[in-house]
């Protein structure tokens, strides 16, 4: 009986050292989850962090998702798991809140779509009370032109589009279908921080991206309606006439 308690106390002892090596000698590098690495964020906006862009489709559905927001359009209020018919397959309107990769895809589509011609820059105009050229220069700056963008964890800049991001899809259709009027709040705040951005780039060459959207935040914070989750969901169609039309 001593031999066996004894060998026993012996292993309980060794598996009690194993485990606290396993964790004395382990480090966490930034992403993978351990209390000393930080997650690496989604990226939008010109696949940067949000400490420079705006943050990702994904979070700001899933805040709207759970505050139950929404404003014209067709919301989507179910919160149930998506089925083998529910997932975006392609089309002109929105998929569903929680069909993430189809969100991607639908605003990619729809930038292509709103890059064709701007005959919704004028629509813009009319709904909002800014200059033709203004609009113009806002839809350049998020869907047309290239930026240099500095990656910040490998220090590299490179010039590039900003990703496609369905919530500013969204909000550009809603400002050109003029639904609903007056215009949201959250996205008047996008043309006005595209508008700014854009007058920053042209006043600042070689202008870093990071650096305009910063600027571009004291006049218009959009990135703070996104925190909160003060955003409409709308399944928007970008097919949609404009207002007017």
């Amino acid at each position: 009986m001593r031999r066996i308690l004894k060998l026993l106390l012996i292993l309980g002892v060794g598996l009690a050292l194993r485990r606290g090596g396993d964790g004395d000698s382990s480090t966490s590098r930034p992403g993978d989850g351990g209390d000393s690495g930080t997650s690496r964020p989604s990226q939008r906006h010109g696949d940067i962090d949000a400490s420079q862009g705006t943050s990702s489709a994904q979070d700001a559905v899933d805040g709207e998702f759970r505050l139950g927001r929404a404003t014209g359009g067709q919301m989507d209020t179910s919160p149930r798991p998506l089925g083998p018919d529910d997932r975006y397959t392609g089309g002109a309107v929105r998929p569903r809140a929680n069909d993430y990769e189809g969100q991607d895809k639908w605003a990619a589509e729809a930038y292509e779509h709103f890059r064709q011609n701007d005959d919704d820059v004028d629509a813009i105009a009319e709904n909002t009370g800014l200059s033709r050229e203004d609009v113009l220069a806002a839809k350049n700056n998020v869907m047309r032109d290239e930026h240099p963008i500095r990656d910040r964890y490998d220090g590299t800049l490179r010039h590039s589009r900003f990703d496609e991001d369905a919530d500013i899809a969204a909000a550009w259709n809603r400002l050109r279908t003029g639904e609903p009027s007056p215009p949201h709040e959250s996205d008047l705040a996008l043309l006005h921080h595209e508008v700014a951005e854009a007058q920053y780039f042209q006043n600042n060459p070689g202008a870093e991206y990071a650096e305009a959207h910063e600027a571009a935040n004291q006049a218009s914070n959009w990135e703070q309606y996104v925190n909160n989750g003060n955003i409409p969901f709308t399944r928007e169609d970008y097919t949609a006439p404009n207002s007017g039309s």
